[in-house]
């Protein structure tokens, strides 16, 4: 009975491990993480402010969430060539 019920606790951690992509990891590993994808977003588009115009013309809520909190957090004109972090 007791191997069961570990079996079942191991699927269900695994299980949450899978829904959550950052399960385990430390907020600088998040951080770093945000970064990389902010700026290949960047390279993509040209812009910070290009990234967030398109975020906000998005029809999916979610974008444009994520767009006004880019801009709270590095700002409505954030310098490229400086890191996100800074």
């Amino acid at each position: 009975m007791r191997l069961k019920e570990i079996e079942a606790r191991i699927a269900r951690i695994e299980a949450s491990h899978r829904a959550d992509p950052f399960a385990g990891m430390t907020c600088e590993e998040i951080e770093a993480k945000v970064q990389r994808k902010l700026e290949r977003l960047i390279q993509r588009y040209g812009s910070f402010a290009a990234v967030v115009a398109a975020m906000e013309a998005s029809g999916e809520y979610a974008l444009r969430e994520g767009a006004r909190l880019m801009v709270k957090r590095y700002g409505a004109t954030h310098d490229e060539t400086r890191s996100v972090a800074a």
